[in-house]
């Protein structure tokens, strides 16, 4: 395979990526053999097994939990019915279960829910302390779902290249660490990071920070065309790749299953647009390090 991508836990599980669904498209496009993985709902489900849920809570869980658990079937077949759409109680009520089972998989120091994902000591804007996650010297509550079931997946397809997808804030930690697995297992594969998060630290991987270990290559802005020079060969030795050149509107979502995300509809997102006109929400990547202007379909 010449590329893989691979959006990682932790965001919300409520629809397929779009980011990683318009470079798939892209690169096929371009006649190279690419595909794609989600391992955050991949990641989700993992540790929201029932049976792997009731072997690590113990004997003697609390009651909360153990109803929590003991709900989870019920509660995941709601949030992937249209029913849920019915009765906002009944939506909230199938969320607090899911939200409840996974503190499980919480400590003093790591805390996971549908929507969020916290290291209390490690920090995503600390290079050290990525670079201990990747180095394999640290670890988060993710570790045993990227070794005992994303590896092999990943193996099984050798890809040549790599892409990781990193968009929020709480995908950085487990990123880094994932990255660090797939250096170890998979040495001469090419490992490349991008998106929004990677994008608005533009300014100050331009301004010489050395590169984010184990990854080969940062793409800062739409990764099309440095995937595409990747692939090709036409890209430097390593470093930070910057937006240019063509840019994708039409996913490819074959990848996925619509129905297996906690959704009460199947949802795919598209774009009509790419860039932003306003690019002046201070939260907001395009507003931090604008790396294209706006650009409708």
């Amino acid at each position: 395979m010449d590329f893989l991508l691979i959006h990682p836990p932790a965001s919300k599980p409520a629809e397929p990526p779009l980011g990683i669904a318009l470079l798939l498209g892209h690169l096929r496009g371009q006649g190279l053999a690419a595909g794609a993985i989600d391992a955050n709902l991949g990641a989700c489900l993992w540790l929201l097994d029932p049976g792997r849920l009731a072997g690590a809570i113990g004997a003697q869980p609390r009651t909360a939990l153990r109803r929590a658990v003991a709900h989870l079937p019920r509660a995941l077949v709601l949030l992937r019915s249209p029913r849920a759409a019915t009765s906002f109680p009944r939506y909230c009520s199938a969320v607090e279960d899911l939200n409840r089972a996974l503190t499980v998989w919480s400590t003093a120091e790591e805390r996971l829910s549908l929507g969020d994902y916290v290291h209390g000591r490690l920090s995503p804007f600390a290079p050290a302390d990525l670079g201990r996650l990747a180095a394999g010297t640290e670890h988060t509550l993710f570790r045993e779902y990227f070794e005992t079931d994303l590896l092999p997946l990943v193996m099984a397809a050798s890809p040549k290249r790599i892409g990781i997808s990193i968009n929020y804030r709480h995908q950085a930690l487990p990123a880094f660490e994932l990255a660090g697995l797939l250096r170890r297992a998979l040495p001469e594969a090419v490992l490349v990071a991008g998106g929004g998060l990677i994008s608005s630290w533009a300014a100050v991987l331009g301004e010489g920070l050395p590169g984010l270990p184990p990854f080969d290559y940062l793409v800062t802005g739409p990764g099309e065309a440095s995937l595409a020079a990747l692939a090709a060969g036409d890209a430097p030795a390593g470093g930070v790749l910057g937006a240019g050149g063509e840019i994708a509107f039409v996913p490819d979502y074959s990848f996925a299953d619509p129905a297996a995300y906690f959704s009460p509809e199947p949802t795919l997102q598209v774009t009509a647009s790419r860039g932003c006109y306003w690019a002046r929400c201070r939260f907001c990547p395009e507003a931090a390090a604008p790396t294209h202007p706006y650009l409708p379909y």
